[in-house]
């Protein structure tokens, strides 16, 4: 149902849906339910590749293509850009290709993006264009080219040899081009000029293997992520007679790296790392969690799914999410324990999203319209008992809680306006840590909220 899941935070985030629409989706409930913020009116194509940036910006691209009577398949790519969360949409200006568009999507702020556009792909080889844009995707130009015969090429482009698998930039200059050569040397080149050049970079080989590791190595892995100037890691997996992976980091925008082994053999999905020092990897049985840049790696509990394909999530050291194709897992705890999510999908464009009740809302009124549902998601802290005063004589009650429906893991659930009418929801919680041994001496929490439905 869905793909491309990017939380945001605990309850925020975006996702692409899994259909030929490739409608574009947005959640303010931890994922329990969607809304369609799709481009309105695409005339191009259906949303084919997104990169979400923040809560505010995102980008997706679109393509129409024309085949020519030679056979050959020539596009036109739009990139549109939101800047509201997906209320509106700005167009970018459309721009032609020789090949199958879009391509996949990249940005380093809001102003400056990449884009690699596979030309065709052959016998271990790939050609590829890259676009760039420095005013946030209104405008495009192609700033390297690596065509199948090398006299089209631009001077120092990639390689036409070796598949590729995306894009990695720390500054508006200085990024990396990352693949899979079956055999070959290692696919790992930098650009200091913004994408319009390329060469070779080098990696220092993992303890246990020789120098000349990556001079041959059946050697797989994605583009490098940044979280600062400085920090930056990427996952490689070694196919050799000793198959491992490992997590290279950088602390000096790239200049050099430093690999440590994963825990898995083959990790499921991608490496999830929410900065320089927390991360997590699953292969499909057990969740590991490091807290120190992949230096050393902690074994958090078994996963909740035997999916082979999914990916995790993680937004904090508490909440985290796997996607896979029948649903979602959540967790908010850090992993020790996950719940199952179906997500349901709102009706139309434009729904309300399902509002979010926390602790921050103590004291205060909220305003629903009947038939509006609210998840009710206090601190997970507290062993929570909600008490809703609806008055006696009305059939059917103000709001009341939706049975039937799984809440996010750490929530008191979620809720439905069914009738006008004022009612007020109060919450007692008593410290979980009451129960430890020792148990903890902290407070319990009082939380009340007027809820009035019109």
């Amino acid at each position: 149902m869905l793909r491309d899941i990017q939380m945001m935070t605990a309850a925020d985030g975006w996702a692409m849906e899994r259909t030929e629409a490739g409608r574009i989706l947005r959640t303010t409930d931890g994922g329990l339910t969607w809304i369609d913020v799709s481009v309105p009116g695409i005339t191009s194509g259906p949303a084919e590749s997104a990169y979400f940036m923040n809560l505010t910006d995102a980008w997706v691209a679109s393509a129409s293509f024309t085949i020519l009577p030679s056979g050959l398949v020539t596009s036109t790519v739009t990139v549109f850009r939101t800047a509201d969360g997906g209320n509106t949409w700005e167009e970018g200006t459309p721009f032609e290709l020789s090949g199958e568009g879009p391509g996949s999507l990249t940005f380093l702020n809001p102003q400056y993006g990449w884009s690699m556009i596979a030309l065709g792909i052959g016998a271990g080889s790939e050609a590829v264009a890259i676009y760039r844009t420095t005013d946030g995707g209104d405008t495009w130009e192609q700033v390297s080219l690596t065509a199948g015969i090398p006299e089209q090429s631009t001077p120092s482009s990639l390689p036409f040899g070796c598949d590729k698998s995306g894009l990695g930039f720390v500054n508006p200059l200085t990024g990396w081009a990352t693949g899979f050569c079956p055999g070959g040397p290692i696919f790992f080149y930098v650009s200091h000029d913004g994408g319009e050049t390329w060469a070779p970079d080098t990696l220092p080989a993992p303890s246990g293997y020789p120098a000349t590791l990556y001079s041959q190595c059946q050697c797989a892995f994605n583009p490098p992520r940044f979280f600062s100037p400085r920090d930056g890691f990427f996952a490689l997996g070694i196919y050799e007679a000793k198959q491992s992976w490992q997590l290279y980091v950088t602390h000096d925008g790239g200049m050099t790296w430093s690999p440590n082994p994963l825990p898995v053999k083959q990790p499921i999905g991608r490496v999830d790392m929410i900065n320089e020092n927390d991360g997590w990897v699953t292969d499909g049985t057990t969740l590991y969690r490091t807290g120190d840049g992949g230096q050393h790696w902690d074994t958090v509990g078994p996963f909740p799914t035997q999916d082979m394909v999914g990916s995790l999530n993680f937004v904090s050291t508490s909440d985290g999410w796997f996607l896979v194709e029948q649903g979602i897992y959540a967790t908010h705890d850090g992993g020790q324990t996950w719940t199952p999510i179906t997500p349901t999908l709102s009706s139309g464009v434009g729904s309300a999203p399902t509002p979010v009740v926390t602790l921050s809302d103590n004291g205060g009124t909220i305003e629903l319209s009947t038939g509006q549902r609210f998840l009710l998601n206090l601190s997970s802290g507290y062993d929570w008992t909600v008490t809703v005063a609806n008055p006696a004589d009305k059939n059917p009650a103000i709001v009341s809680q939706v049975t039937g429906v799984l809440a996010i893991q750490g929530s008191q659930g979620l809720y439905e306006a069914r009738t006008t009418g004022q009612t007020t929801i109060s919450a007692v919680g008593d410290p979980i840590c009451r129960e430890a041994q020792p148990p903890c001496a902290a407070p319990s929490r009082a939380f009340s909220v007027q809820v009035v439905v019109k």
